[in-house]
């Protein structure tokens, strides 16, 4: 399978700390694959999604994904390259209050020019919220919300899925639920997704899991 994403020497240090979050990480992650990123609270997994996703620069090291060297972007190429390429799911849902349902999931298709088509319609389907379409995120349930955020996530056919602790504000049976329906969609969809998680239940049905430990990341 050919490598989506490629990390080498990867580094992550925060001015004033006498020590980095990571060094020298190396990995690769290939298109069309579920890999999971265990590791405890202040490990350095959200930090190393924050890099995945253009949000923040590496301070040594090189990553390319898709092609693109994001270590030296600007924040206008940064923002360019989130809105295309990447879809992200949250654990605090981040849906827009003032949006209805059918509405958070136009935007990523509205940022990128996509012509809306059958899209909203085939991923409300999708999600089992036909019926909400024009409710608003308040009016809904932590499970659908997390359900919404999943669509919008997703719609606009990005090359890779980051989703941070996806399931930490749902109680067990909603979690289930929610993980399944994320690694359904995935799966059809041929999206590459990475979960960063402390769960090993979130992350059970993972191509290959690995786990950041002391800024290691090695298999368990």
């Amino acid at each position: 399978m050919t490598a989506l994403i490629v990390g080498r020497g990867l580094g992550m240090c925060y001015p004033g700390s006498s020590a980095g979050v990571f060094e020298a990480l190396n990995f690769e992650v290939a298109s069309g694959e579920f890999v999971a990123i265990l590791g405890r609270s202040g490990s350095g997994k959200s930090t190393l999604l924050h890099l995945l996703g253009a949000m923040e620069q590496p301070t040594s090291g090189s990553l390319t994904i898709g092609g693109i060297k994001l270590d030296g972007l600007d924040d206008i190429a940064q923002t360019a390259f989130r809105r295309r390429h990447l879809g992200f799911v949250f654990q605090a849902y981040n849906l827009v209050p003032t949006l209805t349902v059918a509405e958070n999931l136009r935007l990523p298709l509205d940022l990128n020019g996509i012509a809306e088509g059958d899209s909203i319609a085939q991923m409300l389907e999708a999600l089992g919220l036909e019926n909400r379409a024009r409710r608003y995120p308040d009016q809904l349930s932590g499970g659908e919300q997390q359900r919404v955020a999943i669509g919008r996530a997703l719609i606009h056919a990005p090359d890779l899925i980051l989703a941070d602790e996806p399931t930490g504000n749902l109680d067990a049976e909603t979690s289930a639920e929610v993980l399944a329906l994320l690694q359904r969609l995935v799966r059809t969809r041929r999206h590459t997704l990475i979960v960063a998680t402390h769960s090993l239940d979130a992350a059970r049905n993972a191509d290959r899991i690995f786990q950041l430990d002391h800024g290691r990341l090695v298999s368990p």
